[in-house]
């Protein structure tokens, strides 16, 4: 099993992405029909911006015509987003996330190629799992520990 301490093990896939010359429109579209929250702007591979539901609703209010919606992605969209490496902890990216008020995180490599996204639920979710686990480690500790001084309290009533 993976180290779920790493975004490596919770990162998914980016299947969520467009190139920065696609219009507006073709991107919205597409959130709407995959159900996405986001999408990445990629030229190259490379991450250059992103497109989220904050974004859309900015959009909506900014747009009064339809050429508007025929520019391309790269002219609207959040540019240089804060982007992690997949080596980086989950305690770190939830600061991130938390201190930057961001929802969805590119996980890049050096070359800041797309190599996955993390958000809000994968953070928390994997937080829930990390607590869990602490916890049941907790539980057998104090178990263990509990036998053992029961032993010895055993052995110490014997020798009265």
């Amino acid at each position: 099993m993976s180290d779920i301490t790493l975004l490596e093990s919770i990162m998914r896939e980016p299947n969520n992405f467009v190139e920065v010359h696609t219009p507006v429109q073709e991107a919205l579209r597409l959130m709407r029909e995959q159900g996405y929250t986001c999408l990445m702007i990629v030229e190259n591979s490379q991450v250059r911006g992103i497109l989220t539901e904050r974004d859309v609703v900015r959009l909506s209010a900014e747009f009064t015509s339809v050429e508007g919606m025929l520019q391309p992605i790269e002219n609207v969209m959040t540019k240089e987003p804060y982007c992690l490496y997949k080596t980086h902890s989950l305690n770190h990216a939830l600061k991130v996330a938390q201190e930057m008020r961001i929802r969805h995180i590119p996980i890049t490599n050096n070359k800041n190629e797309l190599l996955g996204l993390i958000n809000q639920q994968d953070l928390l979710e994997a937080h829930a799992h990390l607590v869990e686990k602490h916890s049941e480690l907790l539980e057998q500790t104090v178990k263990d520990r509990t036998r053992e001084l029961e032993k010895l309290n055993h052995q110490l009533t014997s020798l009265s």
